[in-house]
Parts: structure tokens; C-alpha cells; sequence
């Protein structure tokens, strides 16, 4: 779905055709972030992003509130269609989790039904032997279940503190900086809830000096 791209304008904006540099582009404006400034026009959109928005270069296009460039769902992940990606690495570590529970019973089930219910260990590994295919299947689920699973905890933690991808790897903010951050519970209610409204606190400002 559309994770929240800008609209783009076909050509530079009327009203910033006296503002141009040398080289024809319009001067930048910059956001001062908790001590970091950032570069708000996209020369390739000709808009003025919106403090957390970035291009994309995969999907080229201005993401809100971007979190990250998606390789497994081929789409940026952003403003409106994160809530929904959290709950899809969710929902995969739960059904990962129910396979690998399910996979042991057909084990226990198999052991029980050719040695009897007081099967001992070699048993297990005898039915093990019988049935490759679905060990297999059952260390295939049991990596991919890791690594959503990690997945999972670390936007847990990034939500919490009301942190994009971009802006957790980029290590944006210094530890007590971040302008978005109201406490776990409020940050979560604002990402989950209503992703539309930017609270933020008055650490942002207009950085003259560039």
C-alpha cells in the first residue's frame, strides 16, 4: 500500500523561480533537529520535505515519516503503512512459532505410534531419520523464526522510543534529544493510532545559518 509519498511537482514551483542559486536550483532551507540539521528540498521532486521524510532511491519518490526501503515486500515502508508491517512480522513470528509446535507433536505422534508412548530418545532419532523432509522443514522454520523474531523485537524497541529506521541507524538524536519522543506509551498511541499527527517537542527550528 502507499507507505505516504509526497506528491511531486513536474517542475519548480513559480514562486521559487527568484530564489534560485547559480546553478538554477532553489536555495535549500534547513531544519535544525536537536543540534542536526537537515536539508528539506528534493531536487529530484521539487518539493520541501517534511521534517522525517526522505527520498527514496529505490521507489523515487518522497516517503513521510520513512522508515525504510522494504527488499522482501518490494515497497518503502513510511507514515501510513507501518502500523501494518509491524503487525505483519508479528503475525509471521506467531505462525513460524505454531509450525515449529506443530512439527514437534507430528514427531511425538510418529514415536508414539511405531514405539509406543514410552519412546525413548533413540526413537525419536530413528523417526527423525524416516522423515528428512520435514526436518528440514522444521530448521527452515526455525531460522526464518529467529530472524522475524528479531525483527520484531527490535521495532518494539524503536517504537517505543518513537524512532524511524532511518533515524536508529543513522543515530539522528543523542541520548535524551529526540524531539518525537513522549514516553513509551504516548509513542506508541501516536504511531499505531494516529500516524497522521506530528508531535514533536520545540526542539525543531529553522536553521538561518545555512
Amino acid at each position: 500500500m502507499n507507505p505516504g509519498i509526497i506528491p511531486r511537482n513536474e517542475s519548480i514551483p513559480q514562486e521559487l523561480e527568484q530564489q534560485m542559486d547559480l546553478r538554477g536550483v532553489p536555495r535549500h532551507r534547513f531544519l535544525k533537529i536537536s543540534e542536526i540539521t537537515i536539508k528539506q528540498f528534493c531536487a529530484t521532486c521539487n518539493i520541501f520535505r517534511p521534517p522525517r521524510s526522505k527520498h527514496c532511491s529505490f521507489c523515487d519518490n518522497c516517503i513521510l515519516r520513512f522508515d525504510h526501503h522494504c527488499t522482501w515486500l518490494g515497497n518503502c515502508v513510511g507514515l501510513y503503512n507501518y502500523r501494518y508491517f509491524v503487525v505483519l512480522i508479528y503475525s509471521s513470528t506467531i505462525f513460524l512459532m505454531q509450525c515449529l509446535y506443530v512439527t514437534v507433536c507430528h514427531f511425538g505422534q510418529e514415536a508414539d505410534d511405531t514405539f509406543g508412548p514410552d519412546y525413548g530418545f533413540l526413537d525419536v532419532l530413528w523417526v527423525l531419520s524416516e522423515d528428512t523432509s520435514t526436518v528440514f522443514f522444521f530448521l527452515y522454520c526455525l531460522f526464518l523464526m529467529f530472524a522475524v523474531l528479531l525483527l520484531a523485537v527490535y521495532h518494539t524497541v524503536i517504537s517505543l522510543q518513537n524512532l524511524t529506521t532511518n533515524e536508529h541507524v543513522k543515530n539522528y538524536y543523542r541520548e535524551g534529544q529526540n524531539p518525537f519522543d513522549y514516553g513509551g506509551l504516548k509513542n506508541c498511541q501516536q504511531i499505531y493510532c494516529f500516524p497522521e499527527n506530528l508531535v514533536c517537542r520545540s526542539m525543531i527550528q529553522h536553521d538561518p545559518t545555512c
